[in-house]
C-alpha cells in the first residue's frame, strides 16, 4: 500500500525517520572527532616541534656562515623563519594556542676566568718603565734613554802613540779616539762620521798640501782657483779658494779667483798655484819654480766632537825659480791656497788651549838668483782657504782657528794671497752616518710580582720620520713563566698601536705575572734612524677571577601547546638546546664533526694537560618578546670578531655558564671530557642547580680545569652577532 505525503500522519513518519537518522549521523561524527582531534593535535604539536627544531639548527648554521662571512671581510647577513603554532585541525580549523619567542641579549652568561692569588693588596696600581733598555737585540744599539738602529759599520778608530796613519776617503766608526798620534791624509779628502770623536792635544790630523796640484813652471795650477803661470822669470800667481791669491811679481802671473760657499755643507779642496816662468836670455832661460799644492779637505761629523789637537789643511809654498849666471833667473811658483776643514756635531768642544785648526795658503816661492844681474821675480802667495764649524746643541770655539793668506816672496814682488773665511753656526743637526735599515730589540721580562695581575694600556714615546720611511713597530706578550717558555712566537703577536690596552691582546693577557715586549726598528733612508725614547706599562692586582671572555644572549621559543606544554627550545653560545617536563639535551652540535664551539683536548707532550679552544658566540641588540600564532622572523648580522687568546698557557682555568639548563650543559661538558681522555686530576665539573631558584642567574654549570703546574692553553675567539626580530 503506497503511502500517501499529502496526508499528515505519513509526512510525519518520514520527517520522524529522516530526524533520527541525522541525529545518528551526527553522533557518530561527533564521537569521531572527539576521539581523533587529541590524536590530530599532538601530531600537530610533534610535527610544529620538529619544524621549530629545524627552524633553529637552520638559525644556527646561519649565524656560522654570518661569523664566516665576516671574518672574511664579506659582511654576512641573513634570516630564517619561525612558525609560532601547529597547523589547523582539517574540516573545524581549531588551531592550538600560539607560542612564544624571547631575545634576551643579557641571560646565559659565559665566562672564561682565571682564579685569583692574593699576593699583594687589592687595587694595587704598579708600571714597568725600565730605566736603561735592557735585553737583547740585533742592529740596534741601546743607552739610558735611548734605541735606534746600530751604525752599519761598528768598526773603531782608536790610536795611540801612532806616529804616521794614513787615511783617505769617507769612514764610517762607532767612535774615533786618538791618543799621541798623527793621521795623514793620503789623498784629497777624508771624511771621518761616527757617533763620537776625540783628538787629544797631542795628536794630529794633517791634509797639508793633499789638494789640487801646482803648475810645473811656466804651467797653470790646477783646481777651481788655479793660479797663472808667470812670463820671462816672473812669479806664478797665487791659487785661490776662500778670497783671491796674490799676483806673481810684476803682475804677470794671475791669482785664482775665490770660490765655494761658508754656509753651505761645501767640501772643496785647495787650488794650486801658477808655476814661475823661465828666465829670459839668449840660450833658454832659467827654469820658473813650480806652483804649490792646494790644501787637502778634512770633515769630521760626530753627535760629539771633542777636539784639544791640531787639524790642519794647509796650501804648500811654491818653489823658487832657477837662479842663473847667464840672464835673468826663473821666476817663483805660486803658493797653493788652503783647504778645508769642516766639523759637524750636536754637541762641539774645540779646547782654547791647545787646539789649531788651520788652512793656511803657501806662500809664493822666490825667484831665481843671478849674480849682478836680474834675478826672477817671487810667487804670488796661496789665500787661505775655509773653516766651518757646525753645531747644533753647543760649541765651545778657540781663538787660534786660522784660514790665513799664503805670504809673498819677501822682497820678491809677488803679492799676499786673501785672508780665508772663518764661519761658524748653529744648526739643526741630522747625522749623516749609515745605519741598518732594520733591527730588533727584545727586552728582559718583567716580574709583576703576581698571577692576579690584570694589565693596563701600555704607552711609548718615540721619534720617527715617516718621510724617510721610519717605522717603530712594538708587540707585546705574557706568560706564567719567567723564561716566557709559553707565550707566543713573536712572529704570532700583533703590533701594538700607542695607548693600547694589552688585555686586549691575543698575545697576551691578565692572570699572567710575566710581561715582555719587543720592538723592530725600520728606515728607509740609513743615513737616518727612528729612536725610541721609553715605554710604559700598567698594571693593577685583582680581587676577584680574571675574566679573560665572557659572552651572553639567548634566543627561546616557549611552547603554549595543549598536549606538549612548557617545551622550550634555546639557541645560547653556538648550541641549539630542547628541554621538556621530563628532561633535555642538546640537538647541536650533537658530535665533533659539526664543529662544536668548545672543544677540549688533552696534550700529550706535556703530560696530558688540558687543551681548550673555544668559540664564544655574543648575541647583541634591544631585548624582545612575542606571542602569537603569525610566523615570525629572527635575523643575525656580523658586528665583530677578535681572537682573545692564541695558544696561551694558565696555570689553572674556570668555564662558567649560567643558564636555565646547567643539568643539559654538564652532560655536554661530560661528553666532551669523555672524548678529550682527559685525567679525572685535571678538572672538576660541577652544577648547583639543585639549590637554584627559577632565575638563570642562579642556576650554573662550572667546569675547573686545572694545569698542575704545566698550565692550560687556551685559544680564544670572540665574535658578536646582532639579533633582529
Amino acid at each position: 500500500m503506497r503511502k500517501d505525503f499529502r496526508r499528515a500522519k505519513d509526512a510525519q513518519s518520514v520527517v520522524i525517520g529522516v530526524v533520527l537518522l541525522l541525529g545518528i549521523a551526527i553522533s557518530a561524527t561527533a564521537i569521531y572527532f572527539s576521539s581523533q582531534i587529541p590524536v590530530w593535535t599532538k601530531d600537530f604539536e610533534a610535527r610544529h616541534t620538529a619544524e621549530v627544531v629545524d627552524a633553529f639548527s637552520d638559525w644556527k648554521s646561519l649565524i656560522d656562515g654570518v661569523v664566516l662571512a665576516g671574518e672574511q671581510g664579506e659582511g654576512g647577513a641573513g634570516t630564517t623563519p619561525i612558525k609560532m603554532s601547529p597547523d589547523r585541525i582539517p574540516i573545524i580549523g581549531l588551531s592550538p594556542p600560539g607560542s612564544s619567542v624571547v631575545f634576551s641579549p643579557n641571560a646565559s652568561i659565559f665566562n672564561v676566568s682565571v682564579p685569583t692569588e692574593e699576593v699583594f693588596p687589592a687595587g694595587t696600581v704598579g708600571m714597568w718603565e725600565q730605566p736603561e733598555f735592557n735585553g737583547t737585540s740585533h742592529c740596534v744599539e741601546t743607552s739610558a734613554n735611548e734605541l735606534k738602529l746600530s751604525i752599519l759599520h761598528e768598526e773603531v778608530l782608536d790610536l795611540v802613540d801612532e806616529p804616521n796613519w794614513w787615511l783617505e776617503g769617507e769612514k764610517y766608526y762607532d767612535w774615533v779616539k786618538l791618543k799621541n798620534s798623527t793621521v795623514k791624509v793620503s789623498f784629497n779628502r777624508l771624511k771621518i762620521i761616527a757617533k763620537s770623536i776625540s783628538i787629544d792635544n797631542k795628536s794630529r790630523i794633517i791634509a797639508d798640501g793633499r789638494g789640487y796640484k801646482g803648475g810645473g813652471g811656466s804651467k797653470t795650477g790646477s783646481g777651481q782657483g788655479y793660479g797663472s803661470p808667470g812670463s820671462f822669470g816672473n812669479g806664478g800667481g797665487g791659487a785661490g779658494y776662500g778670497a783671491r791669491g796674490g799676483d806673481g811679481g810684476n803682475n804677470s802671473g794671475s791669482s785664482g779667483i775665490s770660490y765655494g760657499s761658508d754656509p753651505s755643507l761645501s767640501f772643496d779642496l785647495g787650488s794650486g798655484g801658477g808655476g814661475g816662468g823661465a828666465g829670459e836670455g839668449f840660450f833658454a832661460g832659467a827654469s820658473g819654480g813650480a806652483g804649490g799644492d792646494g790644501g787637502g779637505a778634512v770633515w769630521l761629523e760626530a753627535e760629539r766632537v771633542n777636539i784639544s789637537g791640531t787639524v790642519s789643511a794647509n796650501g804648500s809654498r811654491g818653489l823658487d825659480g832657477e837662479g842663473s849666471t847667464f840672464d835673468k833667473g826663473g821666476g817663483g811658483g805660486g803658493g797653493g791656497s788652503g783647504g778645508s776643514i769642516l766639523i759637524r756635531g750636536k754637541n762641539v768642544s774645540i779646547f782654547s788651549d791647545s787646539a789649531v785648526l788651520t788652512a793656511n795658503g803657501g806662500a809664493g816661492g822666490a825667484g831665481g838668483f843671478k849674480p849682478g844681474g836680474k834675478t826672477g821675480l817671487g810667487g804670488g802667495g796661496g789665500a787661505g782657504g775655509r773653516i766651518k764649524i757646525f753645531y747644533n746643541d753647543s760649541a765651545q770655539l778657540p781663538s787660534n782657528k786660522r784660514a790665513e793668506e799664503g805670504e809673498d816672496a819677501t822682497g820678491q814682488e809677488g803679492g799676499e794671497g786673501g785672508a780665508a773665511g772663518i764661519y761658524v753656526d748653529q744648526r739643526n743637526y741630522t747625522s749623516s752616518i749609515l745605519h741598518y735599515q732594520d733591527g730588533w730589540f727584545v727586552s728582559d721580562f718583567y716580574d709583576t710580582g703576581s698571577s692576579s695581575t690584570c694589565y693596563g694600556k701600555i704607552l711609548w714615546n718615540g721619534t720617527v720620520n715617516e718621510e724617510k720611511g721610519q717605522s717603530l713597530v712594538l708587540k707585546v706578550r705574557t706568560d706564567w713563566h719567567s723564561d716566557m717558555r709559553d707565550a707566543p712566537p713573536w712572529v704570532n703577536c700583533p703590533a701594538v698601536a700607542n695607548g693600547t690596552d694589552i688585555s686586549s691582546l691575543r698575545s697576551a693577557s691578565d692572570g699572567h705575572r710575566y710581561i715582555q715586549y719587543c720592538v723592530k726598528l725600520h728606515t728607509d733612508d740609513p743615513a737616518t734612524t727612528p729612536v725610541l725614547h721609553w715605554v710604559k706599562i700598567h698594571y693593577r692586582s685583582a680581587t676577584s677571577p680574571i675574566l679573560i671572555g665572557n659572552s651572553s644572549g639567548t634566543v627561546k621559543f616557549k611552547t603554549g601547546y595543549l598536549f606538549y606544554p612548557n617545551q622550550e627550545i634555546a639557541y645560547e653560545h653556538g648550541t641549539v638546546v630542547k628541554s621538556q617536563r621530563r628532561g633535555g639535551f642538546i640537538l647541536y652540535p650533537y658530535d665533533r664533526s659539526s664543529l662544536p664551539n668548545i672543544e677540549i683536548s688533552k696534550d700529550n707532550a706535556t703530560g696530558g694537560t688540558p687543551v681548550v679552544k673555544i668559540s664564544l658566540i655574543n648575541l647583541n641588540g634591544s631585548e624582545f618578546s612575542y606571542s602569537g600564532s603569525t610566523t615570525v622572523s629572527v635575523g643575525a648580522s656580523f658586528e665583530g670578531s677578535a681572537v682573545i687568546a692564541e695558544n696561551l698557557n694558565y696555570e689553572n682555568l674556570t668555564l662558567s655558564l649560567s643558564t636555565d639548563h646547567p643539568e643539559i650543559w654538564k652532560r655536554r661538558f661530560e661528553r666532551e671530557l669523555q672524548n678529550s681522555e682527559l685525567n679525572s686530576s685535571f678538572y672538576n665539573l660541577s652544577t648547583n642547580s639543585a639549590y637554584a631558584g627559577p632565575s638563570s642567574a642562579t642556576k650554573r654549570v662550572t667546569l675547573n680545569l686545572y694545569g698542575n703546574g704545566r698550565g692550560v692553553r687556551l685559544t680564544l675567539k670572540k665574535s658578536t652577532i646582532k639579533v633582529n626580530i
